[in-house]
């Protein structure tokens, strides 16, 4: 597939998506990822294409078949945990949005806490919470999350604190 192709498909598999047609979506992004299967975004792409549509296990797919051949990138990572958390898979979404603890994401941080604080395992997701502040202080749904963490956690005056930044 030449770059001229390439775009063609890319296009016409981006108008689908933003329609919302999501059959045609999938359709080209997939022509794409096997003429170029290394393209992780495109892999992303398509997984949440799938999502939408309801197919999970397909979202999963796709990204486990990306991970094997680069596998620990974070982005196919995040997307497995967003697919799972969004479909209120909490453990499946923990377990892969734990992996990107090293790479100290913000957002990773805040939905793993986000996780902690709905299983009411508050110690944990203080502690998730607290690095999502430390690395993204402008976030303003961590504040709110934080402080109410912290007063489950029984730290009403750091609460206060945390509210009161923002």
């Amino acid at each position: 597939m030449n770059e001229h192709q390439f775009g063609q498909l890319l296009d016409k598999a981006q108008y689908y998506e933003e329609h919302r047609e999501w059959l045609h979506a999938s359709q080209y992004y997939l022509r794409i990822l096997r003429a170029q299967p290394g393209l992780s975004d495109i892999a992303v792409r398509l997984s949440g294409v799938y999502a939408e549509m309801g197919n999970i296990a397909a979202a999963e797919q796709v990204l486990l078949n990306a991970l094997g051949r680069d596998s620990g990138n974070p982005d196919l990572l995040f997307a497995l945990g967003r697919i799972f958390y969004r479909a209120e898979d909490l453990d499946k979404a923990l377990y892969y949005f734990e992996q990107l603890i090293p790479h100290r994401i913000p957002q990773a941080h805040h939905t793993i806490g986000l996780i902690q604080y709905q299983k009411e395992q508050y110690v944990k997701a203080e502690r998730h919470l607290l690095r999502a502040f430390e690395l993204d202080p402008a976030n303003t749904g961590v504040h709110t999350i934080l402080a109410e963490t912290l007063l489950k956690n029984g730290k009403p005056q750091r609460a206060i604190e945390v509210h009161l930044v923002h």
